[in-house]
């Protein structure tokens, strides 16, 4: 299973969905950003940087792989989508925002038309506000996470919100929301690939 997460635009949370679901399902990651946070928090082992002139390698079908892409426009993008079982697309409630991420779902299509949608640090009334949007040009789903200090928290102490969870106390009741929204959507990308088990 292959997941590519890309938005033209930055500041989405790209980085930060791409390491909270390598560590929740222990995937590898592939990243353009050479200097992605990512380093921090992930083994070397899971963790591939390219260099701006090193093409995306091509992996095995039964790789589990986050193809995570910088908020630029980058032509490997298309190597990784056209591998990918899934793209997920990360937006946020905001009218630049929103405008740019149409320009790239549309970019994205020619490519590889298993789409998701991605409402990402969403607060009141922003879900619905990017889902009458984007459902009016895409019937794609579109899975909303809320705000929540536990992105951050994945870089500062190491953990995923699995981890996180699983310790207890205040802050797992805190961060519990945002988990279950969280499993939503992994259970989502991970759909595919236990069709495929059951087929075996």
């Amino acid at each position: 299973m292959k997941v590519t997460v890309y938005n033209f635009k930055g500041g989405t949370g790209k980085t930060s969905i791409s390491c909270n679901l390598a560590m929740q399902l222990g995937w590898g990651v592939v990243t353009n950003d050479i200097y992605s946070p990512l380093e921090r928090v992930l083994e070397k082992k899971k963790l591939l940087k390219l260099d701006y002139n090193e093409e995306v390698p091509r992996f095995p079908e039964d790789y589990n792989i986050i193809f995570d892409w910088g908020g630029h426009v980058d032509q490997r993008a298309v190597e990784a989508m056209e591998q990918s079982d899934k793209v997920l697309v990360p937006v946020i409630n905001d009218f630049l925002n929103l405008q740019v991420s149409i320009d790239a779902i549309n970019e994205i299509k020619e490519h590889n038309n298993n789409i998701a949608i991605i409402a990402n640090q969403v607060g009141k009334g922003d879900a619905e506000n990017i889902d009458k949007i984007l459902s009016a040009f895409y019937d794609y789903p579109i899975f909303p996470i809320k705000k929540s200090r536990a992105f951050p928290a994945i870089f500062e102490t190491k953990r995923s919100f699995q981890e996180m969870i699983d310790e207890g106390g205040l802050l797992a009741y805190s961060y519990k929301p945002v988990y279950d929204q969280f499993m939503v959507l992994v259970d989502f990308i991970t759909s595919d690939s236990k069709k495929k088990k059951k087929g075996k």
